[in-house]
């Protein structure tokens, strides 16, 4: 849940008091001939003060870009003064606005009193330095620029203010402009904020975990329009919204959605209907699912205020997922769901009897399966789709000479188990779901089947101590030097969902996804595929001939 911080509590009404200003002498005149800079710290201030024909301006002298001293600029009659290790302009007589950016340079009311200079260095009111910087953060956001995030961020973490609303600023700024709804941006945010909670007192840690959350937003937003959502009301129908989705009609959808909120509904009372939504198709290679049960989270650690932007991008999400069931791949997946019966032969679900099992082959013997406990079948597809994964076949990301259907990674097989963490999360509350979610688990082991090398000894990625493993894994991520948000996104979100499941699972299903886990995060993974892409846009175009 959304918690107060403290800080901005007492920052709040510190400000809400009269500010009187605050006078210190910082200087002589003499000390200042015109023409010339002083620097004076003052006040835990370090000040620069220059002297021109017409008088005397005063400013931080470290530049807000990259902190170098101010006074070894270069000065002008009108009052702009130029940082000279990257240009940047500041007008000192305009509030030191910054003529190339957002970003502004502090100036200080100044006056000559007698002979000394005198300057005030009170700080303005928390309301307003919160709103010139959240001003600023957004702009940073527009530009995608993360070093400009992370220098906004960090100043409004000193100044006190609670990072995770800044988290829902940065959804409020960009919901509209996905075209296509959710992405990993938003379900990543979830779990980054599972990680903020999870480090109280470390504000290093905490704001990396801001940071991640915000970028992602930023990046994958970059000069993209608005795509407006109807702002029509329909009185909520769950038969309606879910045939609006299976429609594809985004405007039926979002209205029955706005019509649900405006009758005092939340997500709570949507949440069968969305996640029944998730998986009414093989959608998106199951991230339909994973962003429900994300939303959910991210709304309940932000608070109602996020709720709509949240629910309107994933509404728009579920309109425009793809529908892989429809494939030639996968069409068999609803003829085994449509004869899904409540009991079925009494077959024992072990994980080991769904090994090397294509699509068809999964499905029938998950549906053969029935009889069985719900939880039973799907630790017997959860552990056979980590050992898929723990034998990963490298060879398939390196290749140049395979076809579009076989552009398989890391991230494919990662897939299986954010999924599978879904599953377990939506059908404990909503059983009647189970089958299509475990048919669907079984898809994943059935595809992947081509991709894995079971014959090959993966014995060295067994991890003793689970517990151990996770707590060094995540530690990685505060510094996982990958460079594509997409692949840190994938390293969090696969982690964490490694990391639960273990929990719930026996030790032989625990010890496989831990060393799949292991496997991961120790393997080469080649993200650009120069030459296979060329080949394979050839053979595309030659088929337009």
């Amino acid at each position: 849940m959304k918690t107060l911080n403290p800080a901005v509590t007492e920052a709040k009404e510190q400000s809400s008091k009269a500010r009187p200003a605050h006078w210190v002498n910082v200087c002589s005149t003499k000390d200042v001939p015109e023409g010339t800079t002083k620097v004076c710290r003052r006040e835990g201030k370090q000040l620069a003060i220059f002297a021109l024909s017409d008088g005397y301006l005063a400013c931080n002298n470290r530049c807000p870009h990259q902190g170098y001293p101010l006074s070894e600029g270069c000065m002008t009659e009108d009052g702009i003064l130029t940082c000279n290790w990257h240009n940047w302009k500041f007008d000192l007589k305009s509030n030191g606005k910054n003529l190339k950016g957002s970003e502004s340079v502090r100036t200080y009311p100044l006056e000559v009193r007698g002979g000394d200079i005198w300057i005030d260095v009170q700080d303005p009111p928390f309301e307003e330095q919160y709103s010139s910087l959240v001003g600023c953060l957004e702009k940073s956001v527009r530009d995608n620029s993360y070093d400009h995030i992370a220098r906004e961020l960090s100043r409004l973490q000193l100044l006190g203010a609670d990072l995770t609303d800044l988290v829902a600023k940065a959804i409020e700024w960009t919901f509209d402009r996905l075209e296509y709804g959710w992405t990993h941006a938003y379900a990543g945010a979830a779990d980054w904020l599972t990680l903020f909670d999870a480090h109280m007192g470390d504000p290093e840690k905490q704001l990396i975990c801001i940071l991640e959350a915000v970028g992602h937003m930023a990046d994958d937003t970059l000069r993209r329009p608005r795509y407006p959502y109807t702002t029509n009301f329909r009185p909520y129908s769950s038969v309606e919204f879910l045939d609006a989705i299976e429609q594809e009609d985004e405007d039926k959808a979002v209205s029955l959605l706005r019509g649900a909120l405006d009758q005092g509904l939340h997500y709570p009372d949507l949440e069968e209907d969305l996640s029944s939504a998730a998986l009414a198709h093989y959608n998106d290679f199951g991230h339909a699912l994973i962003y429900v049960a994300k939303a959910g989270q991210l709304i309940a650690r932000l608070g109602e205020q996020s709720e709509m932007p949240i629910l309107l991008a994933l509404t728009r999400s579920l309109v425009y997922t793809t529908r892989e069931d429809q494939i030639p791949q996968f069409r068999h997946y609803s003829i085994v769901l449509n004869k899904w019966e409540a009991c079925g032969n009494e077959t024992t679900a072990r994980w080991q009897d769904f090994r090397d099992l294509s699509i068809n082959q999964s499905l029938e013997k998950t549906e053969s399966s029935r009889s069985n406990d719900p939880t039973v079948i799907y630790e017997a597809l959860l552990a056979a789709n980590a050992n898929n994964m723990l034998h990963f076949d490298l060879g398939f990301q390196d290749s140049t000479t395979n076809n579009i259907d076989d552009n398989v990674g890391w991230l494919s097989f990662t897939h299986t188990l954010t999924f599978a963490n879904a599953v377990r999360s939506q059908c404990e509350k909503f059983p009647q779901l189970w089958p299509s979610a475990l048919l669907q688990m079984a898809c994943f082991l059935g595809r992947n089947k081509p991709y894995v090398d079971l014959n090959s000894p993966q014995e060295n990625w067994s991890v003793s101590s689970p517990q151990a493993f996770y707590q060094d894994a995540l530690e990685i991520l505060f510094d996982h030097g990958k460079e594509e948000f997409i692949v840190s996104v994938h390293l969090l979100k696969t982690l964490l969902a490694a990391r639960t499941e273990s929990l719930h699972a026996d030790v032989e299903t625990r010890h496989l996804v831990t060393a799949a886990m292991n496997r991961f995060l120790g393997s080469p993974m080649k993200r650009k595929h120069v030459l296979r892409t060329v080949r394979q846009a050839r053979q595309t175009a030659k088929l337009d001939l």
